[in-house]
Order: C-alpha cells, then structure tokens, then sequence
C-alpha cells in the first residue's frame, strides 16, 4: 500500500504530484499514482482530457484512501465491512471526517485492534461488547483520528 508513490496527508498534495506527471507528459505515473490511491481510472482519464482540473477533491481523496485500505487489510471480513461503511458515510458526508481518513500512518485495521482489546476487557462468557450504536462507533472512529467531536 502506498509503495510507488507514498502516502499522502492530504489532497492537495495528491493533484500536486498529478499536476507534476501531466505537465511533464508522464501519463503512465499518473494513472498509477491513481490507482495507488484508489481513484476510479476513468477519473484519472477525465483528468489527462482536462474534464475535470484535479485529479482529486477531498471527500474522492478520502474515499480512495478507504476503498485502498479495504483491500488491503487482512481483518475479519465481517467486522471490516461494518466499519468501512461506517467510515466511508461519514467521508461522503462530512469534510472533516474526509479530511481525519487523509491522516498519514493511521488505519481503520487499528480501529479493530483497539476495539478487540477492549471488548476482551468487557467480556463475559463469550460475549465482548464494545460500542452498540452507530454514534458510538463514529465516535470510536473520531477518537482514533485524534478528531474528538461528536
């Protein structure tokens, strides 16, 4: 993940490398920095045709970074699946939280990790409960970016 062309804290730095591969006619490393940050290749074509004039806008920025993650990740299937929803809503719907997914080195995979910690903390018999609602868990997410507000 991110081996190519490194990870990136925010958009702006993405369309800045994009920007630097069309100028210099290196269409080839500027699909591939697209798909290494998950960004649909017909977003990069409308890019290179000039359609549209980034590459990126925050919230798709934020999106990719999740959909390159998702794929990346090794967890439990069931588990990821819930939390990635979860933190792809919230990227659609809130800039913030789209801009919190940008945070370089942090990953939803550490979200689950904490979470199993502490729900074997709070088990009892087979059971580890964690967080029970939706606000919880957006809560959970916020918290782990270091973005405490409800």
């Amino acid at each position: 993940m991110f081996d190519k062309f490194g990870e990136f804290e925010n958009y702006e730095e993405i369309n800045k490398a994009a920007a630097g591969f069309k100028d210099e006619g290196d269409l080839d490393s500027l699909k591939g920095l697209a798909k290494e940050n998950g960004i649909d290749e017909m977003d990069a074509e409308d890019y290179i045709s000039g359609e549209i004039s980034e590459l990126v806008t925050l919230t798709s920025a934020a999106l990719g970074r999740l959909k390159v993650e998702k794929e990346n990740s090794k967890k439990d299937q069931g588990i990821l699946t819930v939390l990635f929803n979860m933190a792809e809503t919230m990227a659609a719907s809130n800039k913030d939280d789209a801009a919190m997914f940008l945070t370089k080195g942090k990953r939803l995979d550490g979200i689950i990790d904490e979470m199993r910690k502490e729900a074997e903390k709070n088990r009892s018999g087979n059971c580890g409960c964690v967080c029970g609602t939706d606000i919880d868990l957006i809560r959970r997410i916020r918290a782990y970016y270091g973005r405490n507000a409800a």
